[in-house]
C-alpha cells in the first residue's frame, strides 16, 4: 500500500490575537481557546487536483483561526484501503476528531466504528447516508439542475437538437451520480429536443481524463455540448477544443486555476464551483466545536458550502461574499494567501457566526 502523507501542525503563541476574534465570529466561546490544543485530523481520498488543495486551504485556516493542531493526510491515489487506514492512524495516534471524504462506502462500517468508540468524524465533499455524522458539500441535485438549465439555454434551448455529452469521473459514486441526474434533468427541461448521453466513465487522473474526451470527441464529432461532473474535465476539454477546432460547448465542475484559464481563454463556458475552501473550513469547525462541549457523535446534518457559476461574464458567490469581476478570481486562484483572505471577509465578520441555524436535513444534499 502506496501512502501519501502529509502532517502540518496549526496555531501557537503568534497566533493567540486572532485566535479570539475568530472564535468568537463562528460562534465558540473563549474557553475552547483555554483548554489543552485540541488536534483535529483532515484526510481527502486524493492529492490529484488543486480541488483538494483548496480544501486543505480551508482546513489549514480554519485550524489558525481556532488555535488548534491539524494534521492532514491522503492517499497518492484513490485507495479506499489507504483512506481508510489514514484515518485510523490518526484517530490512534490520539487525534479528537476526524474530517474525511467518502469515497467508497466500504470505509462507513470503520468510520463508524470510529464514531462508536468516541472520537467524532465529519464528512465533507462525498458523503454517505450510512454515516453517522454530518455532512458539508454542496446541495448536489438542486445546483446541478440549475447548472443544466444553463446549459439548456445556452446550446438554444427548445430550438436546440443534438447530442450532449456527460462524462462521470468516478461511476457508481453518490455525490457525482446525482450531478449527472440534476445536469440531465436541467439539460432537458430547457431544450428539450437534444439527446443527452452518457454518463461515460472519463477517469479521475488528468492524462487518462484528457484520453477519454479526446476519444469521445472523436467519436461525436456532431456533439453541441461536452459537460465533466469533476474538477480535471473541464480545462482538458478547453484544451481539446482549442487543439482540434470543436464547436461545442464546454462546461462543468470546479473553479480550479486550470479550469478558469479555460474559461477566460473562451473554451470554456461555466464552471459549478461548491465552495471548496468551506468545504475545508467548516468541518474543523464543527469538529472544535464538538469536543469543546463534550460531543463523540455529531448529529447527521447537511451544512450547505454553496453554489457558485462562473463565467467569463458573472461570478455567483454564495453566503455574503462579495461578487468578483472574473479577473479578480482568476488572480485570486492564484494565491492560497489572497483566497483565504477573501473568505475571511466573510468568515471574520460574522456572515457564518450562526453556522448551526444553517444545517438542513441530510436528505437535502
Amino acid at each position: 500500500m502506496n501512502i501519501f502523507r502529509r502532517i502540518v501542525g496549526h496555531g501557537g503563541l503568534c497566533c493567540l490575537g486572532v485566535v479570539g476574534f475568530a472564535a468568537a465570529a463562528i460562534g465558540l466561546s473563549q474557553s475552547a481557546v483555554a483548554q489543552d490544543k485540541i488536534v483535529i485530523g483532515f484526510v481527502t481520498h486524493h492529492h490529484l487536483d488543486s480541488f483538494q488543495e483548496r480544501t486543505w486551504a480551508g482546513a489549514r485556516a480554519a485550524a489558525e483561526d481556532l488555535g488548534i493542531e491539524l494534521k492532514l493526510a491522503a492517499p497518492d491515489t484513490v485507495d479506499a484501503e489507504a483512506q481508510i487506514a489514514l484515518v485510523q492512524s490518526l484517530v490512534a495516534s490520539g487525534v479528537d476528531g476526524v474530517a474525511t471524504t467518502i469515497i467508497s462506502e466500504s470505509i462507513v462500517p470503520a468510520l463508524n466504528d470510529i464514531v462508536e468508540a468516541g472520537t467524532p468524524v465529519v464528512q465533507f465533499n462525498l458523503i454517505s447516508d450510512r454515516m453517522r455524522g454530518p455532512f458539508v458539500g454542496e446541495g448536489t441535485i438542486p445546483t446541478w439542475t440549475k447548472f443544466g438549465k444553463f446549459i439548456g439555454e445556452k446550446i438554444g434551448g427548445s430550438g436546440a437538437s443534438g447530442k450532449v455529452l456527460i462524462g462521470n469521473c468516478f461511476p457508481g459514486l453518490e455525490v457525482l451520480e446525482n450531478r449527472v441526474a440534476g445536469t440531465r434533468a436541467g439539460v432537458l427541461s430547457v431544450a428539450p429536443n437534444v439527446e443527452v448521453l452518457g454518463p461515460f466513465d472519463v477517469k479521475l487522473a488528468p492524462t487518462e481524463n484528457y484520453a477519454a474526451w479526446e476519444s469521445l470527441a472523436r467519436t461525436h464529432p456532431d456533439a453541441i455540448a461536452m459537460l465533466d461532473m469533476c474538477a480535471n474535465g473541464p480545462a482538458n476539454l478547453g484544451q481539446i477544443k482549442e487543439a482540434e477546432g470543436y464547436g461545442w460547448v464546454a462546461a462543468g465542475a470546479d473553479a480550479t486555476a486550470e479550469n478558469l484559464k479555460q474559461v477566460d481563454k473562451g473554451n470554456v463556458y461555466m464552471l459549478v464551483g461548491q465552495s471548496e475552501t468551506l468545504q475545508g473550513y467548516m468541518p474543523v469547525v464543527m469538529l472544535v466545536d464538538a469536543v469543546k462541549n463534550g460531543q463523540t457523535e455529531i448529529e447527521a446534518k447537511f451544512f450547505d458550502s454553496g453554489e457558485e457559476f462562473i463565467t467569463r461574464d458573472s461570478v455567483d458567490q454564495p453566503y455574503d461574499l462579495r461578487d468578483l469581476p472574473f479577473a479578480d478570481l482568476v488572480a485570486m486562484s492564484q494565491s492560497e494567501e489572497d483566497t483565504i483572505a477573501f473568505y475571511r471577509e466573510s468568515l471574520l465578520n460574522g456572515a457564518l457566526k450562526d453556522w448551526k441555524s444553517l444545517l438542513q436535513p441530510i436528505e437535502n444534499q
